[in-house]
């Protein structure tokens, strides 16, 4: 007897044990099909969801565009206040016409600078021409701020603090982007 014969008399032999006799030798793929059922069944419910998800994204866009073609009802231009005769009713503003409010618009100064009710607090961002030989160079934050001006004319560099002077011209305000100046109660701002 050759040694493949044997290991397969030895295998039907086993199997018959474990069959419990006379019952057909158990298949081994099976197990095999099974598994691979379960894998892709996951795989199966997330192409699922997918698909719904897609469809239910259809449904909304289409819903999207078609309701303002149905679902909107149109406006009246006119108000017309409900007149139900209940004398506890709040009272409605009174109504001016459309052209009242335009005029009031056309009329008014948008761009107008105002210094009404403190003219001290206007600040003017053109001044003398000796103001103009004056540049801001820069500024240096800290406790005690500088502002770096620098003189035109001269090509000269002054490094200055709050309350100093550069010819008429007084430093009052130090900020992070501009300088304030004072020259006879007017006041000047330099941006950077």
């Amino acid at each position: 007897m050759l040694p493949e014969e044997k290991l397969l008399k030895l295998i039907r032999k086993d199997s018959k044990q474990q069959s419990g006799g006379d019952a057909a030798p158990v298949s081994r793929i099976k197990p095999v099909f099974v598994f691979l059922s379960r894998v892709h069944a996951p795989v199966l419910s997330v192409r699922f969801a997918v698909m719904f998800l897609f469809v239910l994204s259809c449904v909304y866009f289409l819903s999207e565009v078609i309701y303002p073609f149905v679902g909107l009802q149109k406006i009246n231009a006119a108000f017309d206040p409900p007149d139900n005769g209940d004398p506890g009713a709040p009272a409605l503003p009174d109504l001016k016409p459309f052209q009242y409010y335009l005029d009031g618009i056309a009329n008014r100064q948008v761009f107008k600078v105002s210094c009404a009710g403190n003219p001290e607090s206007f600040v003017s961002t053109l001044g003398p021409e000796s103001i103009r030989d004056f540049s801001l160079v820069g500024i240096i934050s800290g406790d005690n701020p500088q502002a770096i001006i620098q003189d035109n004319k001269t090509q000269k560099t002054y490094y200055l603090n709050k309350g100093q002077s550069i010819a008429e011209y007084t430093i009052e305000e130090v900020l992070s982007d501009k300088v304030i100046l004072n020259a006879g109660g007017q006041r000047y701002e330099f941006f950077l």
